[in-house]
């Protein structure tokens, strides 16, 4: 299972890298700035720490979109040489915005996950409560009768007409 899961989440960091890459030789080709297409390759990191189950794969991703940004899109294209410093500055930049998001996106989906769990206990916690309140409102009732309703009619009408009626009737 965890060999299928490896298989699959690389099949998604490449799929998405690619739709990236394609989508920048679009922007080159209808002549945006190179601003554009250095988001396009911050985006697909983004997208990739999104779907990905695991950091590693944005990792992998942030390390692979500068040197192919260089490669493709910096003159002399389709080399790794670089004739103006400046971009060197805008390489490692781009490395460390890439690395920063995809830490955060794995962070905000690992906060995300733990919410759920804390969601689903307080869930059975709400649901516990409710019975264990039915039992202790009606203890003299064994079989239960008394709060048959309970699910179809909610909680709350249900033990205020009950309350209703028990405090008229002690009048």
């Amino acid at each position: 299972m965890k060999r299928l899961s490896v298989i699959k989440n690389s099949i998604k960091m490449i799929f998405i890298f690619l739709i990236g890459l394609v989508l920048s030789f679009l922007f080159d080709y209808l002549g945006f700035n190179e601003a554009n297409i250095i988001l396009v390759f911050t985006l697909s990191v983004l997208l990739t720490a999104q779907f990905t189950d695991f950091f590693i794969y944005s990792f992998i991703s942030s390390l692979i979109v500068v040197p192919c940004f260089n490669f493709f899109f910096i003159e002399p294209r389709y080399s790794f040489n670089v004739y103006d410093a400046d971009y060197l500055i805008t390489f490692f930049i781009m490395l460390m915005v890439t690395l920063m998001a995809s830490i955060l996106t794995n962070r905000i989906k690992r906060i995300a996950a733990v919410a759920k769990v804390r969601e689903n206990r307080m869930k059975f916690l709400y649901e516990s409560n409710k019975h264990l309140l039915l039992v202790h409102l009606f203890p003299q009732d064994p079989d239960g009768s008394a709060y048959k309703g309970v699910v179809e009619d909610g909680l709350f009408t249900y033990v205020k007409n009950s309350l209703f009626l028990a405090v008229v009737g002690t009048l």
